[in-house]
């Protein structure tokens, strides 16, 4: 139903400005919600495709890119999205959390999470508790050096 809804909604606003990109931002954010991946990198990629995206709407569309690709088990494909968010300036601070999700699912990568962990945990994230209790228990268990 909300599909359907947000389809009718995004017919409107074509018709009344067909160039936003905030159209297809939001679909490919709803797509997502409902893990139809396919569809949301092909919304998401409209976005990225104008000309007219504001830098601000550009940077929100490369995190769930770089999310799409991570839950696809693309790794190294995400972590040139989240890097470029970080590499950018300001940085972008979600892209330290999910950089750090995605070296934490690699065999050598776990000292490159704890990296970007810490600094997320600085920036103050809205992850923070979450991110503070894995490396936590990084340390505890000992797994690698620091």
């Amino acid at each position: 139903v909300l599909l359907s809804m947000a389809r009718i909604c995004g017919e409107i606003a074509r018709k009344l400005n067909p160039d936003a990109p905030h159209l297809p931002y939001g679909l490919g954010r709803i797509h997502f919600e409902e893990s139809r991946l396919s569809m949301a990198s092909s919304k998401f990629n409209e976005v990225l495709e104008n000309s007219k995206t504001s830098p601000e709407l550009l940077a929100k569309t490369k995190l769930y890119l770089g999310r799409i690709h991570q839950q696809n088990g693309n790794g190294t494909k995400a972590l040139e999205y989240f890097s470029e968010l970080i590499n950018q300036s300001p940085p972008h601070i979600e892209a330290y959390y999910y950089r750090a999700k995605t070296y934490q699912d690699q065999p050598d990568g776990k000292v490159r999470a704890l990296s970007d962990y810490r600094e997320y945990v600085r920036l103050n994230g809205i992850n923070k508790e979450d991110v503070e209790t894995w490396i936590k228990n990084q340390e505890s268990e000992r797994k690698f050096d620091f």
